[in-house]
């Protein structure tokens, strides 16, 4: 690695994960010693990252040999102490990564009818947890016919019996414990139809998401000027998590008060954009990025970590 940057060293580097995932578990185990919900949140996680990496591997994301993606996961959800705690929503991210290596397998199979199935289950089981992940299902079915081509009538019956089996469980298992009229009770909350209401955003989780969006967006817009250096596989991967990530967007600044949950997913369905933008991009001025962009994760996670202290 003679003559390389200090980014292009840490972006190939067969250690940078090992060392994402160490300061993933200090972060997360302060303050020590850490509660059973603290614990449960970290194991998600770390199943989370398992299945991501699993995704970069089979779908080659990034035409050269880095965990950047993984890594990039890891460091965004360890610097927001507010994500360390279990909440059902991280069921919801370990549902949507394996939806989309589910569906990524998919392109332009003449018989993905298995794949879809399963993807689709996937997401039914994450919607139990956040049910406005639903609203990717249709997204996912406009992605299957423009860009992964995979879209046919028994893929499309494939996905609906995906989607409904789970209901048709968990209706099954509450009736058959006399409790059918209240099984979906714990949806009328996500059925309000109420304006935004941005004050239920706090500050801190405000700086995070700004975070985030400075590390994503800029991303995109890298991918979409060099998308032809990938291969037209590759790009329509990447199309597919651009939609994915617009609409988790568009949740957000239609219903900010999910914010915890619909940050989760964000980090989730953007950290391919940020692994490939840091791997990838050229030019001394991306070096300078990207050692800015460490040093305000690290301002980000410590100011939160010395939050309690300060007045």
């Amino acid at each position: 690695m003679a003559g390389k940057s200090l980014r292009l060293r840490i972006a190939g580097s067969a250690t940078t994960l090992p060392a994402a995932a160490a300061v993933t578990a200090a972060l997360w185990l302060l303050p020590f010693p850490p509660g059973e919900t603290r614990w449960a949140g970290l194991f998600t996680t770390a199943l989370a990252a398992y299945v991501m990496m699993e995704c970069n591997n089979r779908n080659a994301l990034l035409r050269v040999r880095s965990r950047m993606t993984t890594a990039s996961f890891l460091l965004l959800t360890a610097a927001c102490p507010f994500l360390h705690d279990w909440q059902p929503a991280m069921a919801a991210v370990v549902a949507l990564l394996a939806t989309l290596t589910l569906i990524f397998a998919t392109y332009q199979q003449r018989h993905a009818e298995g794949h879809t199935f399963y993807a689709f289950l996937f997401l039914s089981l994450g919607s139990l947890a956040f049910p406005p992940l639903l609203v990717l299902a249709p997204l996912l079915c406009i992605a299957m016919l423009l860009y992964l081509r995979s879209l046919t009538g028994r893929t499309l019956l494939a996905g609906l019996f995906g989607l409904a089996l789970p209901y048709w469980g968990y209706a099954g298992w509450m009736g058959w414990n006399n409790r059918l009229d209240t099984a979906f009770l714990y949806m009328r909350p996500y059925c309000n139809l109420s304006p935004p209401d941005f004050s239920a955003l706090p500050p801190q989780h405000a700086a995070a998401l700004g975070m985030v969006l400075l590390l994503v967006v800029p991303a995109i817009l890298h991918f979409w000027r060099t998308a032809y250096n990938d291969k037209i596989r590759t790009r329509m991967l990447y199309h597919t998590l651009t939609l994915t990530v617009f609409a988790l967007l568009a949740l957000l600044a239609f219903r900010p008060q999910w914010h915890d949950a619909l940050l989760r997913l964000l980090i989730a369905a953007g950290a391919p954009f940020v692994g490939h933008h840091f791997a990838l991009a050229r030019g001394r001025l991306m070096d300078v990025w990207f050692i800015v962009c460490l040093v305000l994760l690290a301002v980000l996670a410590a100011t939160f970590q010395l939050s309690p202290w300060m007045p």
